[in-house]
């Protein structure tokens, strides 16, 4: 019930009394809501499921209030605009502009089920991303000021406009001419047994330099330079008090000695990453050192503390050359050589890869595609699409050998964050090669590169379509405005049908069909050899146009072009909890430049596998990077495709796939722990030697049954 509907009753005398009413309503699906910063638009947005169910204060209300943490004991309400509104499926996209400088967001909302809170996570993000964010924790009992030492006071305005009135002066004489000082806020104040106060002051400021790198690179010396400015800043101010500063985005370099007295360091790392070593440290393990870096909004990033002392062993020779490779500059001047350089490893050393060179090799990409892609005026010649082209088929041959190695190895690399790391270059790369506009224009060179590569490349140029065929991925780049054309599907080959491709790998059985806008999923599901199906209805490729402003990025703001990936098992989608089953393949969609929340949702028809019960219950899932979610998926109960046949609605860009949860009780399948990589070697070793021992031991005893016997007919002859 809303609180401006009105409830009367008609008593026995007709009298019209006012009265409140009151309706038990159980919901069918939970309340949901999710926070993202959306890159392609630049813009915080916030998708509210079923919000129907959300208590609502005033007919035009959005139901849902938006905070910022704005300083200490202060809390901001943001204003939000509904941007659109679904109400068939129950769902709302809600868009509202952040502030210049970081700030922490957060949503809530309460549900007309006993009141019941709803909200999201909390969320650090920032409009233009020019400027570097610190924390200092710091005790600070007096400011000193002509060789004295004033009693500080408890106002926290005090504090800020004295620090921001020294950084002034400095600024005028100079020394702090670079240094430029965008926010200060006192975010924090703690209180100690001894009376003592720390406080967390949040300080915004950057260096007077440019800021034209797009390639996603941290700018150690801004940060490093900074942080000396504030050091010395610090000491001015308060010198009988002790403060230690923090990045808000990042984990500073870290020293530390291991246990054979070798000094190593952390890079610095962002939020929320494993940060490596500057040299290579592998454990008894094989696993390489990592530190995770974590923090909040309210003090900054710190490195987890040790655990244990850290032993570094040698690395094998693999190791040490992906190392090397990765610490060059070559992934800039020849993006081509170095992932051809990669594939040659990982095809000559596949059966001895170990976590670590995952790793490595996750990262190697991952830089790649980072700088070429950056690159954008190279990106947009003739010489930059060949180059494009290449490195996607380079990489495609990279994920294909990859997702045949021993799958230990593969588990134990997820640890470290590689398979995501890949998963994502991967996907990034698909995305920004479907974006260059006359790479189908451009016949494939043919060189060396192109004659080892083992995939297909198919142009389809009446109904521009672009298709790349491999052993692990089929590729499909859509441009819907020539054919209106907006998806696939996927069938089993009839030996009574003639089909026109002929696939790879574990797609060999099948062929692929194309799907337009206005198809109907009843005109293929009744097929007995269909497997999978995807399209974009034309009621979404026309809500996109109309808001082409607010979900594409300004170089986008054309007709969209559809990009799909059909992956053909989760070996590289490892979960961090192994708690649910894939029951089909996995299809990734992504329209490149637009925001990846639509406004009205697509479907997605998947046959289950057989080799499962078709009828367990299920649901249609999206990778989150880590586990399977289904936030924003609808998967319904009654439909009228066939049996063993899930429908999906998706209102939101991801790979996705059909999840069965379950418990896995195989402890070896289920934790894989560091250890055991190597400890299963030494066992299957000592069972082995145990065994030969046994062998001999057997033979002897043989062998003294038999001599007893003879000397026993010896004796009676």
């Amino acid at each position: 019930m809303n609180t401006f509907e009105m409830v009367k009753v008609i008593s026995n005398n007709l009298i019209w009394n006012s009265a409140l009413s009151k309706r038990i309503t159980m919901s069918k699906d939970p309340v949901k809501m999710v926070l993202k910063m959306d890159g392609n638009s630049n813009t915080l947005i916030i998708v509210v499921y079923n919000q129907n169910y959300l208590w609502l204060h005033k007919e035009p209300d959005v139901d849902v209030k938006c905070f910022t943490y704005a300083k200490y004991g202060f809390l901001k309400n943001e204003n939000a605009d509904l941007i659109w509104e679904n109400k068939e499926t129950t769902y709302s996209i809600i868009v509202d502009l952040v502030s210049s400088f970081r700030s922490e967001y957060w949503r809530e909302g309460h549900t007309i089920f006993d009141f019941q809170l709803v909200s999201t996570r909390r969320l650090t993000v920032v409009k233009y991303n020019q400027s570097n964010g610190f924390f200092v924790h710091w005790n600070a009992s007096c400011i000193h000021k002509n060789n004295m030492c004033y009693t500080l006071r408890m106002d926290s305005k005090v504090i800020i406009k004295k620090l921001r009135s020294l950084i002034s002066s400095r600024k005028k004489q100079r020394t702090l001419n670079e240094f430029e000082l965008h926010d200060v806020r006192i975010m924090n104040i703690e209180y100690t047994a001894n009376l003592l106060l720390f406080y967390w002051i949040q300080i915004t400021t950057s260096l007077k330099i440019r800021h034209n790198d797009k390639s996603g690179k941290i700018n150690t010396f801004a940060l490093k330079r900074i942080e000396v400015k504030l050091n010395q800043i610090l000491k001015e101010f308060s010198k009988n008090s002790k403060f230690l500063i923090r990045s808000r985005d990042y984990c500073f370099p870290q020293r530390y000695l291991s246990t054979n007295g070798v000094q190593n360091q952390l890079n610095i790392s962002r939020t929320g990453e494993l940060g490596s070593t500057n040299r290579l440290c592998i454990q008894k393990n094989s696993m390489r050192h990592t530190r995770l870096c974590q923090g909040d909004f309210l003090h900054g990033d710190h490195w987890t503390d040790l655990k244990k002392p850290v032993n570094c062993e040698l690395a094998q020779s693999t190791t040490l050359i992906l190392h090397k490779l990765m610490k060059t500059n070559m992934h800039k001047l020849s993006p081509e050589k170095v992932l051809r350089t990669v594939k040659k490893i990982i095809k000559e050393k596949k059966k001895n890869l170990l976590p670590p060179d995952i790793l490595l090799i996750s990262n190697i990409i991952q830089d790649t595609v980072k700088s070429f892609s950056s690159n954008v005026p190279l990106e947009r010649t003739n010489r930059g699409s060949i180059t494009w082209r290449n490195i996607f088929s380079e990489l495609m041959n990279i994920y294909n050998l990859l997702a045949s190695i021993d799958l230990r190895v593969i588990e134990m690399s997820a640890e470290l964050n590689a398979t995501n790391k890949l998963i994502e270059s991967v996907e990034h790369a698909f995305d920004t090669f479907s974006t260059i506009s006359f790479f189908n224009k451009i016949d494939f060179v043919e060189d060396e590169l192109a004659s080892e590569s083992d995939n297909e490349f198919i142009y389809y140029e009446d109904i521009g379509v672009s298709v790349q065929v491999s052993e692990f991925i089929l590729y499909f780049s859509i441009s819907p405005k020539i054919a209106n054309v907006s998806g696939i599907a996927l069938f089993k080959n009839n030996k009574t049908e003639e089909t026109h491709q002929k696939l790879k790998g574990l797609f060999i059985n099948e062929h692929y069909r194309f799907l337009q806008s206005n198809h109907e999923i009843s005109d293929f599901v009744i097929n007995p050899n269909f497997q999978l199906g995807v399209y974009l209805p034309l009621k979404l490729l026309d809500s996109l146009k109309a808001f082409s402003d607010l979900l594409a990025s300004p170089t986008s703001r054309n007709d969209p072009t559809i990009v799909i990936k059909v992956y053909s098992n989760d070996k590289l989608f490892q979960q961090s909890t192994k708690t649910k089953t894939l029951l089909s393949r996995i299809v990734s969609v992504s329209l490149p430049g637009y925001s990846s929340v639509l406004p009205v949702p697509f479907p997605l028809i998947l046959r289950k596998t057989t080799s499962y019960d078709v009828n367990k219950s299920g649901s249609c899932q999206y990778w989150n990077y880590g586990e399977w979610s289904s936030d924003g998926v609808m998967t319904p109960n009654h439909s009228d495709t066939m049996d063993g046949i899930a429908l999906c609605l998706l209102s939101h860009l991801t790979p996705f796939a059909y999840i069965v949860e379950h418990k896995i009780f195989n402890k070896r399948d289920s934790d894989i722990n560091e250890e055991q990589f190597h400890e299963d070697g030494t066992d299957i070793i000592i069972i082995a030697c145990c065994l030969i021992s046994l062998m001999v031991y057997g033979s002897f005893l043989i062998s003294l049954k038999h001599l007893f016997i003879f000397e026993n007919r010896l004796n009676i002859n």
